[in-house]
């Protein structure tokens, strides 16, 4: 295995909600230190690249905003110039909508103020919030009811955090998918949108026609892995992409629930054993 460009998940592979996983602060240096291309792929959508670049920062890796792809970035890839989107999440889904040229609405805003009903809006996205509430999903609802598309950041059911697992955004878009009678268009991993922006952020050509879920990609990527802690986000999300897939099982993947499909190219305790098992052999490499 000479793998020379890494797609690391953050949370189960960096952190598990404030505290770092041991070994991967070490572990990034290293692939540092070899030359090797490092992007930082997250489905969670609350941070901005920047904030993300500071988190990484306080878990003591360093960080490029352009080594950073989040699904709220791939979900705006989604949303056309001059659209008038209704917003579901934080800071970094209100940010990246805005980056795409389109007017933000506040749902979470909106919900606090009394209102009921949304203006008339292009489309909904929904990312991670703790500010979800019956509210918001109203909002959420009537804009989809009169029309607007709806599109997920990400559709991950939980997340690993520090004490145990939490619930994801998945829950939060299989409430308003059931109350509109509506599937969301899903942006993060392991979708197209995402393959799309990790691919252009390892350097590589396009991918071709879009692949299924689960196979494998038009053009595989020579040399590139993804690093995560899901099989069906970041295994499934390798095979779209055209990357070798390593598990890790510090996050919610844990040794009783292997073997795991799509089956892993290398499976680890964490990120430093990844890292150790593909570079062990070749530290000196230029």
């Amino acid at each position: 295995m000479r793998w020379r460009a890494w797609a690391l998940d953050l949370d189960g592979v960096i952190w598990r909600g404030r505290r770092t996983i041991p070994g991967a602060p070490e572990a990034v240096a290293r692939l540092r230190r070899r030359g090797d291309r490092v992007v930082f792929v997250t489905n969670n959508s609350a941070r901005t690249p920047v904030q993300v670049v500071e988190t990484l920062a306080a878990h003591r890796v360093t960080a490029g905003v352009d080594e950073v792809v989040t699904s709220s970035l791939a979900a705006a890839t989604l949303i056309r110039p001059g659209e008038t989107v209704l917003v579901v999440g934080g800071p970094g889904v209100r940010a990246a909508v805005a980056g795409a040229g389109a007017e933000v609405v506040d749902a979470v805003a909106l919900a606090r103020a009394g209102t009921r009903r949304a203006p008339t809006c292009d489309a909904v996205v929904v990312g991670i919030t703790p500010d979800f509430d019956y509210a918001v999903l109203t909002l959420a609802l009537g804009a989809v009811d009169a029309g607007a598309r709806l599109i997920a950041t990400n559709d991950d059911p939980t997340f690993p955090v520090a004490d145990g697992i939490a619930p994801g955004n998945g829950a939060l878009v299989a409430a308003v998918e059931r109350a509109t009678g509506r599937r969301a268009v899903v942006a993060g991993k392991p979708h197209e949108a995402m393959a799309v922006l990790v691919r252009a952020a390892l350097g590589a050509p396009p991918a071709g026609e879009p692949a299924t879920s689960g196979s494998e990609a038009t053009t595989p990527i020579p040399g590139a892995v993804m690093v995560g802690d899901r099989p069906d986000t970041d295994g499934l999300f390798a095979r779209r992409a055209g990357l070798a897939f390593a598990l890790v099982l510090s996050g919610v993947t844990t040794a009783s629930d292997l073997p795991v499909e799509p089956q892993p190219d290398v499976v680890a305790a964490d990120l430093a054993g990844v890292v150790e098992s593909a570079v062990g052999d070749h530290a000196g490499d230029p």
